[in-house]
């Protein structure tokens, strides 16, 4: 063979020559009398109609094993979400009722975000007006330096 793994062209002429050199066939032919021996098998197998009616009732069969296994897929999928629903109801029962000390809160609190992130309760704050806080302009800021 050739030292080019990838030259198929030469690894074929190579295998032609050493062939021709032995004295075997390069391809076999195939006669006229073997072609007509499958044409007519194929014909028998493929227009005969037990065959018909056996390939019909095997793909039927098959189609209803793929939808059956579908339908099956589908269900345990289904199933899988509802007990995941399940679950995550409890926990969030469960969290209603730590967070709010017993009664169980049917909305989530202010803050719920941030909790979750920080891992803590965040007190709820009152708004704080801001008429007592003094604006500092421009101005005021360059007289304080």
């Amino acid at each position: 063979m050739s030292t080019n793994p990838n030259n198929r062209a030469e690894d074929r002429r190579i295998r032609v020559e050493s062939a021709i050199r032995a004295g075997l066939p390069v391809n076999p032919p195939i006669t006229a009398e073997q072609q007509n021996a499958a044409r007519l098998e194929a014909i028998e197998f493929f227009h005969s109609p037990l065959n018909y009616q056996e390939n019909q009732r095997i793909r039927r069969e098959t189609e209803a094993q793929i939808t059956e296994r579908r339908r099956q897929a589908e269900e345990e999928e289904r199933e899988a979400q509802r007990e995941a629903q399940r679950e995550d109801a409890m926990n969030d029962s469960m969290e209603m009722e730590i967070e709010s000390g017993g009664k169980t809160r049917k909305t989530r609190t202010r803050g719920y975000k941030r909790k979750m992130r920080k891992g803590r309760k965040v007190r709820k704050t009152k708004k704080v007006r801001k008429t007592n806080k003094v604006r500092k302009t421009k101005k005021a800021r360059k007289q304080k330096k």
